[in-house]
C-alpha cells in the first residue's frame, strides 16, 4: 500500500474498529427494529465508509485496502464470535474461514502487472 502515513494507518485502525463494533452491534438492533441500537450501529458502519473513504483520497488503492480489510474483519469476528457469542468452533470451520482469508491476503499481495 502506498501513501502509509500516521494519519493513513490510524483511518485504516479507525475503520477497522468501526466496522467490528458495528458487527458487534448488529444483535443488538434486533432486525433494526431498536432505534438506540440501531442509529449507533448504522453509524459505525457510517464512521467505517468514511475512513475508508478519506483512505482514497490520500492515494491508498482500493486493490490493496479492500483485500486486506476482507481478511482482517473476519479473523476478527471469528475470535469474537467463538469467545464473545460462544459460537462453536470446530477445527474444519475455523480452517475453511482462515483459509479464505488466506486467498484474500494473498489477493491482496499480487501485483499487477
Amino acid at each position: 500500500m502506498g501513501n502509509l502515513t500516521l494519519p493513513v494507518v490510524f483511518q485504516f485502525l479507525v475503520a477497522i474498529i468501526a466496522n467490528v463494533a458495528a458487527l458487534i452491534a448488529l444483535p443488538l438492533t434486533v432486525g433494526f427494529t431498536k432505534f438506540g441500537p440501531t442509529v449507533f450501529c448504522i453509524s459505525l458502519f457510517i464512521l467505517n465508509l468514511f475512513m475508508m473513504s478519506r483512505m482514497i483520497q490520500s492515494g491508498v488503492p482500493l486493490s490493496g485496502l479492500i483485500p486486506l480489510m476482507t481478511g482482517l474483519i473476519p479473523l476478527t469476528m471469528i475470535v469474537i464470535g467463538i469467545f464473545h457469542f460462544g459460537e462453536s468452533g470446530s477445527p474444519l470451520r475455523i480452517g475453511l474461514l482462515l483459509g479464505a482469508c488466506a486467498l484474500a491476503a494473498a489477493a491482496a499481495a499480487v501485483q499487477q502487472g
